[in-house]
């Protein structure tokens, strides 16, 4: 009677723990959500990824800073494919990005509200999500070599144009631009170089768009005061120019005279745009004054020396 008591409970074990068994990597208590994420133009993406949150401000800081803040699951998609496992008895936050490469644009389901909620246990589901643009892109070019560097501002960013482009180029992708990812908005830009040339606008970010901006070329001419060694304790000289711009003190002298390609050092310099301008300088140190005209010519240099006050 033992020996039976025995074979019949080795067999009721063997059946339940049979019976009871869990399916490798799968969760009796989770559902499977497929998402099929595609672009603007329905093509099915690669390499975007989706990220779930508990709370809704997870996810709002998460699109403010376009940084993950508190994400509880991810997932990366492959050829539009992406799924991932879910407790149906919580509410989840579904944000998903994908960061093009190639157009320097980054897509989200933000004009989008996804909130995954009363999931059915057992039941599989699948979500259709087309991303949009959020942002687009501004490129700054120039053809004008004299011109460079270029430094640019551009809603509070800055970066340097070094390289000029024979053409408008049509793509983010161009090597030479001075390129800007922005949301979509008007912003101002401000641009200068060391040659005193400013560029400044407004530019419209478009979603998904490339806008190039040209800062064309600059006419400004080199100007060049300086002063011998004779006048040396009359400095500081100011100088100010068409009778209301004071362009700075000359406090320098030399004893050889400046010609143009000489190092700047000991001269007081600036540039103009091509025109002919007055002049008037004084020292406080003494009564002279030195007064006069000169013309200033596109990308060349224009040499002013104050004689010798005796």
């Amino acid at each position: 009677m033992k020996q039976t008591k025995l074979i019949i409970l080795i067999f009721c074990l063997f059946i339940f723990a049979n019976s009871c068994k869990v399916k490798e990597g799968f969760s009796p208590k989770l559902v499977a959500v497929k998402f099929i994420i595609t672009d603007p133009q329905d093509q099915l993406i690669t390499g975007a990824r989706v990220y779930l949150f508990n709370n809704q401000q997870d996810l709002e800081k998460t699109i403010a800073f376009k940084s993950a803040f508190g994400a509880v699951d991810s997932t990366v998609s492959t050829n539009g494919n992406a799924s991932i496992e879910v407790d149906p008895e919580k509410q989840y936050y579904v944000w998903i990005v994908y960061r093009d490469q190639t157009r320097r644009i980054t897509f989200t389901n933000n004009n989008y509200s996804y909130i995954l909620s009363d999931l059915r246990r057992n039941i599989d589901i699948t979500v259709r999500v087309k991303l949009t643009a959020v942002d687009g892109t501004i490129g700054f070019w120039t053809k004008d070599t004299t011109s460079l560097p270029i430094e640019i501002v551009f809603d509070n960013e800055t970066s340097n144009l070094t390289l000029p482009l024979p053409e408008a180029p049509a793509s983010a992708f161009v090597p030479g631009i001075a390129l800007y990812e922005k949301n979509e908005a008007r912003l101002k830009y401000y641009a200068k170089n060391t040659k005193g040339c400013v560029w400044t606008g407004t530019v419209a970010v478009k979603k998904g768009e490339f806008t190039p901006v040209e800062l064309v070329a600059c006419d400004n001419g080199e100007v060049i005061f300086w002063t011998r060694n004779q006048n040396n304790n009359l400095l500081p000289i100011q100088i100010v120019i068409n009778g209301n711009e004071n362009i700075g003190d000359l406090s320098f002298s030399q004893d050889t005279p400046f010609a143009c390609g000489d190092p700047i050092t000991n001269v007081l310099q600036m540039y103009k745009e091509p025109g002919t301008y007055t002049y008037v300088a004084s020292t406080s140190n003494g009564p002279c004054v030195w007064t006069g005209s000169f013309t200033v010519v596109k990308n060349q240099c224009t040499v002013v020396e104050l004689k010798v006050c005796k």
